[in-house]
């Protein structure tokens, strides 16, 4: 019998996502752990926090920060999820999706057949 491949993407905080992914290597599971710190932000440049200002107190959208945490790890997670290219993952478990931005969300759920 194969290994049932799942995909985990969570905050990494007080390191529940490796305690999630040791026990589900337990249990015979592939995981593919996508899971990022998003405790800091990352400001490239001047530019960037200015616009992270305008987004969050003009317009307010909260989700110009989390691309700003997520487009550090992007490169990372397309190529672990690039690993799949052929075929989809068995499953996708997401815990607290509101940590990614917007445009992520719809690529685990494609990668994935039970998302």
């Amino acid at each position: 019998m194969t290994a049932k491949t799942l995909i985990l993407a969570m905050p990494s905080l007080y390191g529940l996502d490796q305690c999630l992914e040791r026990n589900l290597r337990y249990h015979g599971y592939h995981v593919i752990n996508l899971c990022y710190g998003n405790r800091q932000t990352h400001y490239p440049n001047l530019i960037s926090r200015v616009k992270n200002w305008y987004h969050k107190k003009i317009k307010g959208d909260q989700d110009y920060q989390k691309q700003l945490h997520y487009y550090l790890y992007e490169n990372a997670i397309e190529q672990k999820l690039n690993t799949l290219s052929p075929q989809k993952a068995d499953y996708a478990l997401c815990i607290r999706a509101n940590v990614y931005p917007k445009k992520s969300s719809p690529k685990f759920a494609n990668t994935a057949k039970f998302a």
